[in-house]
This record gives structure tokens, sequence and C-alpha cells, in this order.
């Protein structure tokens, strides 16, 4: 915060010197109101509202972990548990990093609406060891990731480097564990085929309003295959959903998903396809009642994968919550399931606990596995967090880890 501080007083004492030394000479200059003039908070330049936002975010872990079993396959992924390569009394594993991002923004009025430009530069330093040899070491320079320039209040066109405008999201499972294979997409559905998206973009997003939008964007031109994506969306008080479509001249793709909320219900459905015949489904529920919440899930895709998964949710008392949960998939090969029992606990409004003890075994690993893990937060404030955490399997693994994250905007 003090940096922070520091960057808005410069900038600020900067532009109210430049205004003074104008003056001087009788030239006009704009008064600091460019961010009244935009709705904003932040540090009024010439005629830009400039905003500043960042993170420091450092994670620490040390134990033997790094090794892996593999309990079950599916076409887009695995799903391993760690185990003990190099004995209890072998070298061990740590990994220590750190990563600092800071984002500028600088907003002003144009005919057009809001001008924006926007850079985020990150640097991350890490150092890894794997029974006893260093296997990564290094930092990356400041490297820009986005940046790209924009202008539109309804209709807003972006060009540069920038986030997709793809929807992805909207379709996780509601149960506690999720699914198999949606693990193995990052959570949701998906196939292996889906094109490139971000990188150098050239975007169109217009409200249409009532809830509706859509956008057309030319994106990954970086690339030997840039992608052209459509999306269309929708979002109301009972339901919201999206339809994405993405070709890059070989492959088409679609990704749909949508939600419905009434009362204490809520139903989710989700669908990936690409014109390679590869496809992806899931389905999910959940019903919440005065002190716990109930829910389902199902998904599918091609080549005779399925799974299944379930979980039961309750408050105990004001602050501890206990979560149940299980699941199963079948590759058509091979079969896996899991079991998992959490609690979380708020023990002061700045400290919570967490602990976890499951069970996973497979028809493709050698042994089951029972894990343990957990966990103890410190959160003084909305922003910046502590976390001490540690975990042991029935395989050998075990590890003690220590993360903390500040953010500021």
């Amino acid at each position: 915060m003090k940096l922070k501080s520091l960057l808005l007083g410069s900038v600020a004492a900067a532009g109210l010197s430049t205004g003074a030394f104008a003056a001087d000479l009788g030239v006009v200059m704009p008064t600091l109101d460019a961010c009244d003039a935009v709705g904003m908070q932040g540090v009024p330049l010439i005629d830009h509202c400039l905003t500043i936002s960042g993170s420091v975010v450092y994670s620490a872990k040390w134990g033997d972990y790094k090794g892996s079993v593999v309990y079950i396959t599916s076409s887009i992924g695995t799903t391993t548990q760690p185990d003990n390569d190099a004995g209890f009394f072998g070298p061990v594993d740590w990994d220590s990093t750190v990563t600092a991002t800071l984002s500028l923004e600088a907003t002003h009025n144009t005919a057009f609406g809001k001008g924006i430009a926007h850079i985020d530069l990150t640097n991350t330093d890490s150092f890894g060891v794997h029974n006893g040899v260093i296997t990564s070491s290094g930092t990356t320079l400041l490297s820009v990731g986005n940046a790209y320039l924009a202008v539109g209040d309804s209709t807003v066109v972006t060009l540069g480097r920038a986030p997709s405008i793809a929807i992805l999201g909207g379709d996780e499972p509601l149960n506690y564990g999720g699914l198999f294979r949606s693990d193995h997409v990052g959570t949701g559905v998906g196939t292996a085929a889906m094109p490139a998206t971000g990188g150098h973009s050239i975007q169109v997003v217009s409200d249409l309003g009532n809830g509706v939008s859509a956008g057309i964007a030319l994106e990954a031109i970086d690339t030997i295959m840039p992608d052209l994506i459509g999306v269309l969306s929708y979002s109301g008080d009972t339901f919201s959903g999206h339809v994405t479509g993405m070709w890059d001249g070989a492959v088409f793709f679609a990704h749909a998903a949508g939600q419905v909320s009434i009362d204490m219900f809520t139903l989710l459905g989700a669908l990936a396809i690409d014109s390679t015949g590869d496809w992806n489904v899931l389905g999910s529920a959940s019903a919440t009642f005065d002190m716990f919440t109930l829910a389902v899930s199902g998904e599918a895709a091609a080549g005779g994968e399925w799974g299944v998964g379930g979980s039961v949710s309750a408050d105990v008392t004001d602050g501890v919550t206990l979560n149940l949960g299980g699941r199963y998939f079948d590759n058509s090969v091979d079969q896996a399931w899991q079991g998992e029992a959490n609690v979380t606990a708020d023990l002061t409004d700045t400290l919570s606990a967490g602990a976890t003890v499951g069970y996973i075994d497979s028809t493709l690993a050698a042994t089951s596995n029972v894990y343990f893990e957990g966990e103890l937060t410190w959160a003084p404030s909305d922003s910046l967090s502590m976390t001490a955490s540690g975990g042991a399997n029935s395989l050998g693994a075990y590890w003690v880890g220590l993360s903390g994250e500040n953010d500021f905007s």
C-alpha cells in the first residue's frame, strides 16, 4: 500500500506541477477532473484517469511429493496422486515461487465512448528441486502480458493482446468434489482439438440490452492458425447461458452452457463439441435446504467415457461447514472411484481452518490411496491472506507449505 501511495502521489504531484507551470506561461490546461469525467477513482492525468492494480503472491512447499501415480485417464487428461519416490530418508523436494503483477489502465472520454489503454506487467521468480536435483530455477524479466486499446460503451472495439471473448465457463459441476473428466478439462466440458484463443486480437463486443450480449473476434493472430470466434450470451434473474463458436480454418469448436435457478433448486447443463467428432456433455443439479445442500452431477464423452458424482454439504454450526462427496469414472477400459470428507471452520474473524480426508482407487493403479490435507489461513483484510498447509498419504508422500497473497487496486 505504501508503494501504491507513493506512485499515486508522485503522478498527482507531477500533474499539478505541470498545470502550475503551464499557468505561468499563460496556457489554459484542463483541471484534474479526468477521473470524475469517466466516473472512476484513480490518478487524474491531463486528460486520462489512471488506475493501478496488482498483486504479490508467494508460495513455498517442502517434502516428498513430485512422484506421481496415475489412477485414471481420459481422452483429455489424467488423474494422478503424489507418491514417495525417494524414500523417507532420501532427498526431498521443494519449490519456492514469487509472482508479482502490475496492471495499468488509462481511461478517457471520446465521442464514441470510453477510450482505454491497458497494460499488464508480470514477473515470476521460481526455484524447484526434485530428489535433491534442481529442476527449475530462474527469474523471468518483467514481461508484458495483456496490452490492448479499446473504445466504446455499449459496443466496445478492442485491438491488441487481450483476453479472449470466448466464454468457456458456466459449466462447473455443482457437487463437492466435481467429476473426474471435468477436472481434466480444468473444470467443465471440453475437447482436445479446441482452437487457440487470446493473443493478438481484434474484437467487437456489444451489449444488446435486456441481458443479451454478442461478440465477434479474430484471435490468436500471432499464430499460424488465427481463430474466428463468435459469442452470444444471456444473463437474467433465473436463467443465464451462452453459446461460443470457434473456427481456426481446420477445426470448428462449440461450447454451450446454461443454468436455471428457481427457489432452492439449481439446474446446469453444458456441451462441448468439435468437427473431429469429439464431444463432451455435463449435467448437474442441486437443492439447498435450511442447513444442507444436496448435489448430483453426470458427464459423458466420446469413446465411451462417463462418470457420476454426488455430495451433501451441511452448515453444522455458525461458521462450520461439512462436505461429503464421492465420484466414479469409467473410460470403457478402466474405472476409478473416490470419496472425500472436508470440514471448514471460521475460528475468528480473521482466522479459518480446513481439513480433508479422502480415499481413491482404480483398476489402473496398483494400490489405493488414503490422503489427508489441512490448512490454516489468516486473513487480516479482504486483500491480504497467508496460509500454512500440509498433507500426507498412504503412498508415502508428505508436504508442508506456506503461501501468501496481497492484492491492491
